[in-house]
């Protein structure tokens, strides 16, 4: 048992919910657009007939998944799936070639061996335990050596800056977690059988995303 989070008043308060929600992605607007950060076509380039290209777990209303989507190749024929929590997703309009999918990342991930599976901001809302109870769902997912696990996050440097102590103290008083530096997340990321492939970094950004992978055995 996990016991009762931020995103559980959450859900009894749908309004505010709806309203956090509003927030995230006026802040979302505000960042280096993750296509930018982890280029598109480090992804298309493994495309397989018949294998969902990319999920964006726990992707709320959809906001990185559609620009993902915007740079892709008009003619590419292609399946992004949009997961969330039912009472996230219900009403919520998608574009053409996104599925919405009802899910709780916490349980098993339904869709198995796609391309990549995608987390922004995830991960840093949770302690590391609970971290890596939703690595592990989506490690049981992957296909080893194939499908590749994009985390875009805060990587924090290894040299502290003085706003270090005022983020972790707000990501201590509301999700009881922090923000993580490489070996924070490498050391996350082998828990759950996953090795850091490539961080890829951005001039300007403020997040970076994090490539990931279980071994081919």
């Amino acid at each position: 048992m996990r016991g009762r989070t931020f995103f559980d008043d959450m859900e009894t308060r749908p309004a505010v919910f709806e309203a956090l929600h509003d927030v995230m992605n006026m802040a979302a607007a505000q960042k280096t657009p993750w296509p930018e950060i982890c280029p598109p076509e480090s992804v298309i380039s493994r495309m397989k007939p018949q294998v969902p290209l990319l999920v964006d777990v726990g992707g709320g209303t959809g906001v990185d998944i559609e620009q993902f989507r915007q740079r892709l190749p008009a003619d590419a024929q292609y399946e992004l799936i949009l997961q969330d929590l039912p009472s996230v997703l219900e009403g919520r309009k998608v574009e053409n070639g996104i599925v919405p999918m009802g899910h709780d990342f916490f349980t098993d991930q339904p869709v198995k061996g796609a391309t990549a599976y995608y987390l922004h901001t995830v991960l840093h809302s949770w302690p590391d335990d609970f971290a890596v109870k939703i690595l592990e769902q989506l490690a049981k997912a992957v296909e080893p050596g194939y499908s590749s696990l994009l985390i875009h996050e805060v990587v924090v440097d290894e040299t502290p800056s003085d706003w270090d102590p005022m983020v972790d103290l707000y990501m201590l008083s509301q999700h009881i977690s922090r923000e993580r530096k490489e070996k924070a997340w490498a050391d996350l990321l082998d828990r759950a059988g996953f090795v850091i492939v490539k961080v890829w970094r951005k001039s300007g950004s403020i997040e970076s995303v994090i490539e990931a992978q279980r071994p081919a055995e």
